[in-house]
């Protein structure tokens, strides 16, 4: 059976004068409009933001290729899932996976740092994270490319490369290993553990004389008293 023009015009004829009736109502009621309209606006706020959050992390794929091939880790301690994971810990994950083609990692904080060069001075607020970080996302940087250990400064390492070396000095003797490297001075120092006690050791070529990475060695001719238990109290 087909509604006949009559009958749509009825129906029109009554939402109008419903929505008619629904404005006279509302504009007799200044406050009961103001807090209904409030409701409304943040009812639909609401759900605008929980659907945009479920689309983005449920429907929509990562803007990375493959990114279906992409997961998140985390490391757990006591069957808890801890909120960080050591940079040790880091790479024995990725030394020893198995079942991953590619693993990076990036730091939970940043730092404001000054960008100096042709132009004025600029601040930018960075993030860390391993050299392969952009070719696990098989992404490319917008911006200059990715560094690698090989392209670092006779000299300089990583921190994550020199914890865990051997120190010995120039004699042969074993001083400990460094358990840590301290940059937030101006001089950068080495961590060193002997025994129950640890030391801060300036890393200046005076007293760190050589660094074999592939070795696991570290030289330091330490002047006299930096090691001594009788020197400064450990840190």
């Amino acid at each position: 059976m087909r509604k006949t023009t009559g009958d749509r015009d009825s129906r029109a004829t009554g939402l109008w004068l419903d929505l008619c009736y629904g404005i006279r109502t509302l504009r007799r009621s200044p406050g009961f409009t103001v807090v209904a309209l409030i409701t409304l606006a943040l009812g639909i706020g609401a759900a605008t933001a929980m659907f945009s959050v479920l689309d983005t992390a449920m429907r929509r794929s990562l803007p990375f290729p493959e990114a279906e091939r992409l997961v998140l880790g985390r490391a757990t301690f006591g069957g808890n899932v801890n909120p960080w994971v050591s940079f040790p810990d880091y790479m024995d994950y990725r030394d020893e996976s198995k079942t991953l083609e590619s693993l990076a990692t990036m730091g939970g904080g940043s730092d404001l740092v000054t960008i100096t060069g042709t132009g004025d001075p600029e601040q930018a607020r960075i993030a860390y994270a391993t050299s392969n970080i952009f070719v696990t996302l098989g992404v490319v940087p917008r911006l200059g490319r990715p560094s690698t250990l090989d392209e670092l400064p006779e000299g300089y390492y990583y921190e994550h490369h020199l914890v865990g070396l051997n120190c010995h000095s120039p004699s042969g003797e074993v001083l400990g290993s460094i358990v840590g490297v301290d940059t937030e001075t101006a001089q950068t120092r080495l961590l060193v553990r002997r025994g129950r006690r640890e030391y801060l050791v300036p890393y200046v070529p005076e007293i760190v004389t050589s660094v074999d990475i592939e070795g696991g060695t570290v030289t330091i001719d330490p002047p006299a008293g930096l090691l001594d238990d009788e020197s400064e109290p450990p840190v």
